[in-house]
């Protein structure tokens, strides 16, 4: 379970509709947004992380608890072994759609 105050709800919220902002990140544990400028977020942790990412996909919000590391390659491996479709790269801050290795 995750306690959220209202007001950071919210501001999820607006982060989702609004195109040019792409999503969230927000540490929960310290209850703020987090704005990195280098790194890459990979979701599909089978345990708490403290890191919650938020983005918007067709009609679909998606949450998930995140890592986030420093070097593109380890993400995607980490991606391919958790089975997600994509990273999120902060620099250019896009989406990086991964091949899962059959």
């Amino acid at each position: 379970m995750y306690k959220i105050q209202a007001a950071h709800m919210k501001q999820m919220l607006e982060h989702l509709l609004y195109p040019s902002e792409g999503g969230f990140t927000y540490d929960l544990d310290n209850e703020k947004f987090l704005t990195p400028t280098s790194g890459f977020a990979v979701g599909g942790s089978p345990y708490p992380t403290g890191i919650l990412g938020g983005w918007l996909e067709g009609e679909y919000v998606y949450l998930d608890d995140v890592d986030i590391l420093g070097s593109r390659e380890g993400a995607i491996r980490l991606a391919n072994a958790r089975d997600e479709k994509a990273i999120y790269d902060f620099a250019s801050k896009e989406s990086v759609y991964v091949k899962v290795a059959a």
